[in-house]
């Protein structure tokens, strides 16, 4: 299409030099063809210059995204680059690139784990491309990330492959409308019973006035990739936590996969409880709605949430409901019936999907792609944490940039939505995440809420469970790990929606098949890798 183009305006050209030398020469028609031709030459050079802009096409992920967001223009001409995003939401977005992947056509970008099967498929089939010599050409993004990480991430080859997306302590809590309990008598709680006694009464009491739309309990996804592990705060108090691998109750020096505990049965039971009793949302395994959205709408008791995004909620439900004078608290994590502390999932060196650039990227493509990181690490951090200043954030007479409510910004000037920062910031630093006051991102939460969600940080230290699948660079965990999470989602997707499903005579079925899918050699691969003692030492430091 551009070498047709470039065509036809060297044709026009032609065309006009030579209908101007056939008319009778004069000075006037000589300027006017010297003129004429210089214009066309640059028409021809702009298109040209058009034609060398690099395109990066980015498989990305997001679950809501607006392709006429102000900011995406504002990196392409900061950076000199297209940007093409494909943007999938979050809890497809795995099932989606795996397909894109096999059917041979990459993108130039996509997301990926080294905890995830396929990293090590992708690499091994020349799938990927090593970043080494890229992070010598760029300090900014190389020093974003400390020695050690970098370290973690090296390949067997010796190559590094991904940019990890670290997210620090990012803990699934239970956020629950204190506004409700304190309206009701009820304390905050602590244990599963009395988790399950505020629900009642949320049920039926229904101290929000909303009538038969209000849900007791939405968990912050209800179906998709991964959508378990946002119900870990019920099934933890009983010793499991979504695919994490623990010291054996029977032999702690070897580490099983928690779903195999015999507790994962009474943990199955009370969360069908929940579901029977109506407390726990009727849509959940099914539904394609994120389940936060509807906690956001105020019409919702509890959910399963991070803390550090405890502003944004509350901003939500004040904006549905002015007169509600809503507040939220945090559970980090309950007790079970038999004195088990439940609590977050934690792996030392976890990892969110991280960046990779694809082989399909040319070296100038990937060059391209490394410039754009560097300018939103340096030059554009604040555009790419804050937005502009005026719209979507102010500054304070104390010299403080807050930010501005997303509902406000979203009112006056939707394609500034700061939520599409998150969407086209596609290989986040590390300082990104971190709940400091240094960190600009939190700039806009009040001192008292600020104090609290740190102290629910701090408390999660002491209730988080600690996962020991650190390292996983296996074939046997490469080739059937992801076979072993299926079975554990549908055989817990099963125990609590199906009406009648025995889960005490299935259970025994259910490890069957958790060995004909090679759950031993996984799990005696999990135990060659990680040194129970070493990570702990990790967990503890």
């Amino acid at each position: 299409m551009k070498e047709v183009t470039l065509k036809s305006h060297l044709r026009a050209s032609t065309q006009v030099c030579q209908n101007t030398f056939t008319t009778k020469g004069s000075t006037m028609k000589k300027f006017r063809f010297l003129l004429i031709l210089l214009l066309l030459l640059g028409v021809v050079g702009s298109l040209a210059a058009q034609d060398d802009t690099v395109t990066l096409n980015i498989l990305a992920r997001g679950d809501s995204w607006d392709p006429d967001n102000f900011y995406q223009p504002q990196i392409e001409e900061a950076v000199g680059i297209n940007l093409e995003y494909r943007m999938i939401p979050s809890s497809e977005y795995v099932e989606v690139r795996n397909v894109t992947v096999a059917s041979g056509d990459l993108p130039d970008s996509i997301r990926v784990s080294p905890r995830e099967g396929v990293y090590a498929e992708y690499i091994d089939a020349g799938l990927l491309r090593p970043l080494n010599d890229l992070l010598d050409q760029y300090p900014a993004v190389r020093d974003a990330f400390p020695p050690e990480v970098w370290e973690a991430n090296t390949y067997s080859d010796g190559n590094i492959y991904h940019i990890p997306r670290i997210t620090g302590s990012y803990p699934i809590t239970i956020a629950y409308r204190k506004d409700w309990a304190d309206q009701l008598g009820i304390e905050h709680p602590t244990t599963t019973e009395e988790f399950e006694a505020m629900l009642q009464a949320f049920q039926e009491q229904d101290p929000g006035g909303l009538g038969e739309v209000m849900i007791p309990f939405v968990p912050n996804r209800l179906s998709g990739s991964g959508f378990i592990g946002w119900i870990d705060p019920i099934l933890s108090p009983f010793g499991v936590n979504y695919m994490a691998w623990v010291p054996s109750p029977d032999d702690p020096s070897q580490l099983i996969l928690s779903h195999t505990l015999p507790s994962f049965k009474e943990g199955l039971v009370y969360a069908r409880g929940l579901y029977e009793q109506g407390l726990l949302d009727q849509t959940w395994g099914v539904s394609e709605e994120r389940g936060l959205f509807k906690f956001y709408a105020g019409i919702v008791g509890a959910t399963t949430d991070w803390p550090q995004f405890s502003h944004l909620r509350l901003e939500a439900i004040q904006n549905a409901f002015p007169d509600a004078n809503a507040e939220i608290a945090y559970i980090t994590g309950l007790t079970g019936p038999d004195g088990t502390q439940g609590g977050p999932i934690y792996t030392p060196n976890t990892q969110d999907l991280g960046t990779a650039l694809t082989t399909a990227a040319t070296d100038e493509e990937a060059d391209a792609f490394f410039r754009m990181l560097e300018w939103q690490y340096t030059d554009g951090f604040e555009l790419m944490t804050m937005g502009v200043e005026g719209i979507t954030f102010d500054v304070g007479e104390d010299g403080i940039a807050r930010r501005r409510g997303r509902d406000a910004i979203l009112e006056e000037n939707p394609p500034y939505d700061l939520y599409m920062l998150d969407r086209v910031f596609f290989a986040e630093p590390p300082a990104y995440f971190d709940y400091t006051r240094q960190n600009p991102s939190w700039n806009d939460v009040t001192d008292e809420m600020f104090d609290y969600v740190s102290g629910v940080l701090d408390e999660v230290t002491d209730t988080r469970v600690v996962s020991y699948n650190v390292n996983t660079n296996d074939p046997a965990i490469a080739d059937n790990l992801q076979a072993i999470q299926s079975v554990v989602d549908e055989f817990t997707v099963q125990a609590i929606l199906t009406p009648g499903f025995d889960i005490e005579a299935e259970f025994e079925n259910f490890l069957a098949e958790l060995e004909q899918n090679r759950l031993p050699e996984v799990t005696e691969a999990m135990n060659n890798l990680n040194d129970i003692e070493a990570i702990d030492a990790i967990a503890a430091g």
